[in-house]
């Protein structure tokens, strides 16, 4: 065993048989961040053999139309569609006058001339605008969450472990959504059944705060992060931003459930 790795056996909510664990590998290690990164491990004492089940969680496109099935992209099985859960949904402008109204409000107090002064629309334009350019806030974020993968929760093969995934799913949001106040403003999170696997996906939109001049309020993902104790450390990267550190941390969270 490398040093520094230490194994922990910890009870889980998502385990069918009565006595199964997750195995969580932590340590100092680059070994054990490597396999909590990646992997939560389910050890089944009824089989006597491991089932592993992959607990990710990675970026999406964000895209509002998909997840709530106003169409229906070729690998969904419009027969399951019932059995999605949405476990909340908002419009991007009630989500930006949520996350910014006040701000701005505050804001105005200070524009003596009328054309400084801005709104929620204007402000929200103002993002948009700026899609693309390097360094520019997005309109909104995505995070994909996923417990399980074709082999070990696929709906059809194994349903029933696809509905206790779908149970864990719905006990990371509840986690999500009260670690994540102040911090950001979720859109939209929507439980997809009706594809191969069990997964979620959470919309949001990250809100930092600390501004000395102008809005005191703004969407910014690296400060949003930052102020939520996700600080990358060394040469930033794609693979090392705080992003990333935040992702890493929620990953644990998962296998935590």
């Amino acid at each position: 065993m490398p040093p520094g790795l230490l194994v922990l056996a910890v009870k889980c909510s998502l385990t069918a048989p009565e006595g199964a664990h997750i195995i969580l590998h932590r340590g100092d290690s680059p070994y054990a961040k490597l396999i909590l990164r990646y992997f939560c491990t389910k050890v089944t004492k009824e089989r006597g053999d491991h089932m592993r089940y992959r607990a990710s969680v990675t970026n999406g496109k964000g895209s509002l139309r998909h997840n709530r099935r106003d169409f229906y992209a070729e690998n969904v099985d419009k027969t399951r569609t019932k059995n999605n859960v949405v476990l909340c949904d908002k419009s991007i402008d009630e989500a930006y006058q949520e996350a910014f109204g006040e701000a701005i409000e505050e804001y105005n107090k200070h524009q003596k001339q009328e054309c400084r002064k801005l709104t929620v629309k204007k402000y929200r334009q103002k993002i948009e605008q700026g899609q693309g350019k390097e360094n520019n806030p997005k309109l909104m974020y995505e995070t994909i969450i996923q417990v399980g993968d074709m082999e070990t929760a696929g709906i059809k093969d194994y349903p029933q472990t696809a509905e206790k995934m779908k149970e864990v799913l719905i006990d990371y949001f509840k986690d999500f959504q009260e670690r994540s106040e102040g911090h950001m403003v979720i859109v939209g999170a929507y439980i997809h059944m009706d594809e191969a696997t069990p997964h979620m996906h959470i919309d949001w939109i990250p809100t930092a705060r600390g501004y000395k001049k102008g809005m005191q309020v703004r969407n910014s993902l690296e400060k949003a992060m930052k102020e939520m104790g996700h600080v990358a450390q060394g040469k930033q990267g794609k693979r090392n931003n705080n992003r990333a550190m935040w992702q890493e941390y929620e990953r644990n969270r998962l296998c935590e459930i």
